[in-house]
């Protein structure tokens, strides 16, 4: 097979010809992966992959079993408990399918910025260029849907507090004054001081979830507060995940190091804290605080564009959901506890991911409005 054969799938792909199992080979493939887009990966290292990814691929009529043995974290793949289910959909098309009056779309890009003067800026209707230019602050949204935030070094007064917030079924990318890279999950929100960007110290407070690629500044720790904790850095990648209903903080280092205190005990204070090496992600809840090996992949997946779920209960999964595609979910049954293994893309219709958790056999759902209602 030449070059031309390897990103002829490709470009099929892209233009979504590829068959269910093409497709999902190929999104297997990517996860497992460094996360890192595949167009940044050696052009040999590519070929090799995708070369070995076609021969792998089942002839029209044979079935998935083949081919699973070589994609163990396959997209179509679910683990529920300790049973194994391998979804045939050739088989599953006509069975046991979720009625869909209207499908639901998944999340974009959606933010609200409120200004220290009230005034509000809905970046899912502006327009691109300058935004705003008031109080110290230019705000400006590029072609691509970019905020990025500069301080006026000739205003006369220092900026106020600016908010950004995501809603639920959102997600929003911006750049701050000093270079640092943020990007914002569904139903969160970080405050930021743009005068502090001339100060000893950088500081934002997020509710929800974000990553940070932090402008590299040694004279200048950056800082994330946050209910429970405290992130200091001085210029690193890592993951914050915030959300109040989770009961939990998690913050997952991929580059760098990150000290982590809890909130109320200040930065010299001897309370429980961490440095986290990259790998390694601490977790706080009301039962304690720990350092512990982190999936990586499984962190950032949301920002990669995927639900990756290892042993993840029903319940967290469904509130993922809930976030991403501006829904209610509804338990009939006891099923919150219920554990899940899979990848599933965060660009498919709320219809289709719903699909593939119920063909394990084990959970059903039924789709009123914008209410999911799970039973056995």
């Amino acid at each position: 097979m030449n070059k031309e054969e390897v990103f002829e799938l490709i470009r099929r792909y892209n233009e979504g010809k590829c068959t269910e199992q093409e497709q999902s080979l190929l999104e297997t493939w990517y996860v497992n992966q460094f996360p890192a887009p595949a167009e940044e990966l050696a052009e040999f290292k590519l070929e090799q992959d995708l070369h070995d990814i076609l021969c792998a691929l089942p002839k029209p009529d044979r079935k998935m079993k083949l081919w699973y043995k070589i994609a163990a974290a396959a997209a179509v793949l679910l683990v529920m408990g300790t049973g194994y289910f391998y979804m045939e959909r050739h088989a599953a098309e006509n069975k046991d399918q979720i009625y869909v009056r209207s499908d639901i779309k998944p999340g974009g890009n959606k933010a609200v910025i409120t200004l220290g003067n009230g005034k509000t800026i809905d970046l899912n209707k502006a327009g691109t260029g300058i935004l705003s230019h008031e109080a110290g602050l230019v705000i400006t949204k590029t072609a691509g849907g970019q905020v990025i935030c500069k301080l006026d070094p000739y205003a006369a007064k220092e900026s106020s507090l600016m908010t950004i917030t995501t809603p639920r079924g959102g997600a929003y990318m911006l750049e701050l004054p000093d270079g640092t890279k943020v990007w914002l999950n569904a139903a969160s929100s970080l405050q930021y001081l743009p005068a502090r960007a001339k100060a000893a110290e950088r500081r934002v407070t997020l509710r929800g979830e974000a990553y940070f690629e932090v402008a590299k500044d040694k004279a200048r720790p950056f800082f994330v507060e946050t209910a429970q904790q405290v992130v200091k850095v001085l210029g690193t990648h890592f993951n914050v995940s915030a959300y109040e209903e989770d009961l939990s903080t998690r913050t997952t280092l991929f580059e760098g190091s990150v000290w982590v205190h809890e909130s109320g005990q200040g930065v010299e204070s001897v309370g429980r804290q961490a440095i986290l090496m990259p790998g390694q992600q601490s977790l706080w809840t009301p039962k304690g605080f720990k350092i512990a090996a982190a999936d990586v992949k499984e962190a950032l997946a949301w920002k990669n564009g995927y639900f990756i779920f290892n042993e993840e209960t029903l319940g967290s999964i469904m509130q993922k959901v809930s976030r991403w595609y501006n829904i209610d979910v509804v338990f009939k049954d006891n099923l919150e506890k219920t554990s899940f293994i899979g990848v599933i893309s965060r660009s498919k219709n709320l219809a289709s991911v719903l699909q593939l958790l119920q063909e394990t056999g084990n959970v059903h759902f039924k789709m009123e409005g914008r209410s999911v209602i799970v039973m056995k």
